[in-house]
């Protein structure tokens, strides 16, 4: 399990709200939300619950990138989605794994919902 998290980019704890790419920001102090894996107990990895604070950064922050986003030419956000499918496609098994793990599935099951997202 710890290989799949670490390949995966999952820490023991995790900050909730990210603002695109790779920016995650530091939540305020509103605890923590503990992921386990159902079918045998085990803390799978935890992460920071976002204030209302928290959150309006996220919309904010969304916004503006939903208005960059609009400028740029349908063939290009085309070219980004397809890239985006095909990094999906490349982490299918990880992800599939990651599903299994969260929600109890069997690994088909969560290959099955990766492939619904591609």
């Amino acid at each position: 399990m710890r290989e799949i998290l670490k390949k995966l980019g999952i820490e023991q704890f995790n900050y909730g709200s990210c603002i695109g790419g790779n920016i995650w920001l530091e939540t305020e102090d509103s605890g923590i939300i503990e992921s386990f894996n159902p079918s045998n107990g085990k803390l799978i990895a935890s992460v920071y619950k976002c204030s209302e604070n928290d959150y309006d950064k996220v919309i904010k922050a969304s916004s503006e990138a939903f208005k960059e986003w609009q400028m740029i030419p349908a063939p290009k956000r085309g070219e980004l989605i397809r890239l985006m499918a095909n990094a999906l496609r490349e982490n299918k098994d990880l992800l599939g794994s990651l599903v299994s793990l969260e929600m109890g599935k069997i690994k088909a099951e969560g290959d099955g919902e990766v492939q619904e997202m591609i």
